[in-house]
Parts: structure tokens; sequence; C-alpha cells
């Protein structure tokens, strides 16, 4: 019987088991509720966004072009004669998640807003890396079963991008709040 992807539970034949497909986003109130969860957990590590900047959160079917994506950040890149400037425009995030994943990629993708904002420049897979080293922290802070099932997926993740770049910005900077404060804090 296949698993959730969300929590590891017997999934019952569809992607996630019951108890995750129940608590699914699928509606922009919902996601707003959880974005200002994220914010406020951001806080704690020095993520603060300028308050004249607008946070859009938009749910879609496809938020990327990539397959498997489940979330990407909006930026649109202008090119003028004093050079490139950068505009974030928000965060697509896949319709239907269970809401702790959906809290997970918000997490995510929050960082690359966060970097474009402060007009950081990181290789591709220190920026895919930091992001999914903050939603591992944000698994492992709510340290429910299945925020640890989460955490875990992204420790044992293959893939080059953004495995190897979690673990190599794991080694680089560490898992701890203060670790993570302090790294941010210095950028």
């Amino acid at each position: 019987m296949p698993c959730c992807d969300a929590c590891g539970r017997p999934a019952g034949g569809g992607r996630w088991c019951r108890p995750c497909a129940a608590t699914a986003v699928a509606s922009p109130e919902q996601a707003q509720r959880l974005i200002r969860r994220v914010l406020r957990w951001a806080q704690g590590l020095g993520i603060v966004l300028d308050p004249a900047f607008v946070l859009r959160v938009t749910l879609t079917d496809r938020p990327s072009d990539r397959p498997g994506h489940l979330g990407s950040t909006l930026i649109q890149s202008v090119v003028t004669p004093r050079g490139e400037r950068r505009r974030v425009l928000g965060m697509s995030i896949r319709r239907g998640l269970p809401a702790l994943l959906f809290m997970g990629v918000a997490v995510h993708e929050l960082i690359h807003i966060w970097a474009a904002l402060r007009r950081w420049r990181l290789h591709p897979w220190a920026e895919e890396g930091l992001g999914e080293l903050l939603a591992y922290r944000f698994f492992r802070d709510l340290g429910t079963p299945e925020a640890l099932f989460l955490a875990r997926r992204i420790e044992i993740n293959p893939d080059p991008l953004y495995g190897d770049g979690f673990r190599r910005m794991r080694r680089l900077i560490g898992e701890g709040k203060e670790e993570l404060r302090r790294f941010l804090r210095e950028r």
C-alpha cells in the first residue's frame, strides 16, 4: 500500500492519507492563515519583510515548469542601463497540499523572496540549500511525527541541487536557531 507523501502513513491508494488530505489548502484564506504562521516563525530567525512589501501568495495547479516542484518564487527581472533590477512579485504554491507541507514549501520560498529583496546573489545550490535548511528547521521546531517525517525527507533527498545543497549549507552554517540567526544577520 502506498504511503502518504506528507506524513508516511498508509495513503490508501492516493497521494495523501485521509488526515493530511483533510487539511488540504484550497482557498486563499487558508493560505493566508498559514503564511501568517510561517512569517511569525521566520521573524524569530530575523527574517522580517519590510512592512511596505505585500507578500502575494498564489495557489496554482502548476507552480513551476519543473516537474515535481510544489512552489516557486515569482521574480521579474528588468534590465536597465544601470544593470539588472529584480522585482519580487510573490510566491506560487500548489493548490491542495496538506497544511504542514504547504507551510514547509512557503518557508522555502520565503528565503528566495528575502534574498531577492536584500539583493543577495547566491549560487543556486546555496540558495536552494538554504531554503531546504530553513524548511528543515521549521519542521524540527514543530516536532510532530508528521513534521519530523518531512524533515527526514529533506535530510535524505538525493537531488544534487536541493538535497546536496541542504547538506552543504547545514555543514557550513549548522542547523541550530542561533547559528541560522547569526548567518542571516551577517549577510
